[in-house]
């Protein structure tokens, strides 16, 4: 080294351990609390906020009673089945409420729809609304399946419908999306909406692909079967 040269220092730069260990108390508490969410509210935590465990409204083919709001009101659902003489017959899903159409008028039985105004333009939907709702596939599995999540004390009911692609048949693994429904009521009179309706409020894709959709919301979300005597 010429006698003019600055020397290199061969030293490694310190490390900062007090730094280093301050981060892992905070690291840890999130680790923590995130485990304890899992642990109470697993279903809440897959569903993006939508807890459907335990609250799933058991449908039977024909009149079943039930409850929308919080603030209870008569209401019912009606599932009929559709008869394809083959593996490809569905049911169809209707849904009323008992309520009066304005301030002072006498209750009456409303159709409940659901609108979900992307559908007008996929569909060909008026304004995205549909009257029913259909559950159908094949003999192996389902792709479209609906599920009525129970009131709670502080919020009305909620609607999630389940739907597979077709995929490469029907008895093949493929993407599933879901999406969940708010029940609505149309307090200030709006013109092309009902009493009570449920309004599209977000959709996710499930995880994995699922030949039926019904594995999909039971492992997703926690929504297990609604027609346990029909599985």
């Amino acid at each position: 080294m010429p006698d003019n040269a600055t020397p290199v220092s061969r030293t490694m730069p310190a490390f900062n351990r007090s730094q280093h260990h301050a981060t892992r108390p905070g690291l840890r508490l999130a680790i923590s609390l995130i485990l304890v969410l899992q642990a109470l509210c697993p279903a809440a935590v897959k569903a993006g906020g939508v807890d459907a465990a335990g609250r799933v409204i058991p449908l039977s083919n024909g009149l079943n009673v039930l409850s929308l709001t919080a603030a209870p009101m008569p209401a019912q659902a009606f599932l009929a089945h559709r008869d394809n003489a083959n593996a490809h017959g569905f049911d169809v899903l209707t849904i009323y409420i008992e309520a009066p159409t304005g301030p002072g008028s006498k209750p009456q039985w409303q159709l409940v729809p659901v609108f979900d105004a992307r559908d007008e333009k996929r569909q060909g939907l008026p304004r995205g609304e549909h009257l029913t709702l259909n559950v159908s596939g094949g003999a192996d599995c389902l792709l479209h399946d609906v599920r009525l999540l129970a009131p709670t004390a502080n919020a009305d009911a909620t609607l999630i419908l389940a739907d597979r692609e077709l995929g490469d048949s029907f008895a093949s693994p493929a993407p599933v999306t879901f999406r969940f429904f708010e029940l609505k009521k149309n307090s200030e009179g709006m013109p092309g909406r009902p009493v009570y309706y449920f309004e599209f409020a977000q959709e996710r894709r499930a995880a994995k692909a699922y030949c039926d959709v019904g594995d999909a919301l039971q492992a997703e979300i926690g929504a297990g079967p609604d027609r346990p005597d029909e599985r």
